[in-house]
């Protein structure tokens, strides 16, 4: 764009250019998970956390590359000001190229006397932790020399459970899951004037067996044998395997046939002469690797 003026006479002044970035209403939605604006800084470096779409094209924070973290878009930025307010600006550039723009400031350690944040400790959770249950009771314990004002758990409040927990500072609270990798978002307060926060980000694994679908009684005409069981109805089906056994424990089984088509719910085999197949079973698997196998049938 250009800037100039003009007098009646044509005469032009100095012609001076400029850009200016607008910021489509088709970029992609970008909402700020941590820090939050106005936040001390304690050190010369802040890590960024942006909730913002995971096919992203790209995502700087202050010029550097944001890492993906399933949900989250994560970078650590150096902190150059001192004694005064920092600017931080992303870009988030979508799967459609357009991008989304935003800002949000910062304070430096000398601007403020208190500067620790809380300090929160988990009891029964641990980063990287696995577990089968879709809601857990996640359980621990924060302190701060103001005292904690808040703790929330992927912004949802943690409590005390009783009066003598809440004297010791001990909180628990409910999080709900999804299949496979979750984020869990910690996150307290504490009472000074400047409201220090504190984040730990937790990964949790939820890890479900599927379901064990039915097999039916086996049919043999004959040398045919017939196999039928029935539709998983698992999110996260993978395959069927069926097996073939002497033994009724399955020791020494052996896979008949492998599918990946989740209506294909029946297999039929020659039996060979002289063979002998007297137990069967159908495994389900899911896309994380995790199995069931159905009740052991024998040939009727």
């Amino acid at each position: 764009m250009e800037l100039y003026a003009q007098d009646l006479a044509g005469n032009k002044s100095i012609i001076q250019e400029f850009q200016i970035r607008i910021s489509s209403s088709a970029g992609p939605n970008v909402k700020l998970i941590y820090p939050s604006s106005g936040k001390v800084v304690l050190g010369n470096t802040s890590d960024v956390y942006l909730d913002a779409p995971s096919d992203a094209k790209s995502v700087l924070i202050n010029g550097i590359s944001a890492l993906r973290l399933d949900d989250y878009w994560m970078a650590t930025i150096p902190v150059t000001s001192s004694n005064s307010t920092f600017t931080v600006s992303y870009e988030v550039t979508g799967s459609n190229s357009e991008s989304s723009y935003g800002s949000f400031s910062l304070v430096t350690k000398s601007s403020y006397g208190d500067f620790q944040p809380p300090l929160v400790t988990l009891s029964n959770l641990k980063d990287g932790d696995t577990v089968s249950s879709d809601t857990i009771v996640v359980k621990g314990s924060s302190s701060d020399e103001t005292g904690v004002q808040l703790v929330t758990l992927n912004n949802v409040k943690a409590l005390a459970p009783d009066s003598l927990a809440a004297s010791k500072g001990e909180w628990e609270c409910k999080v709900v899951l999804k299949l496979g990798l979750n984020w869990v978002m910690m996150r307290a307060y504490d009472n000074s004037l400047n409201q220090n926060e504190s984040l730990q980000p937790i990964r949790v694994f939820l890890v479900k067996a599927p379901e064990i679908i039915t097999l039916y009684p086996i049919i043999r005409n004959l040398n045919k044998i017939s196999i039928k069981w029935d539709m998983s109805s698992s999110a996260q089906f993978n395959h069927y395997e069926v097996y073939s056994s002497s033994k009724s424990d399955m020791s020494d089984a052996t896979l008949l046939t492998k599918t990946n088509d989740r209506i294909v719910v029946s297999f039929q085999m020659t039996l060979e002469k002289g063979k002998t197949l007297t137990y069967f079973a159908v495994k389900i698997v899911d896309k994380l690797g995790q199995s069931s196998m159905s009740e052991v049938k024998s040939i009727l």
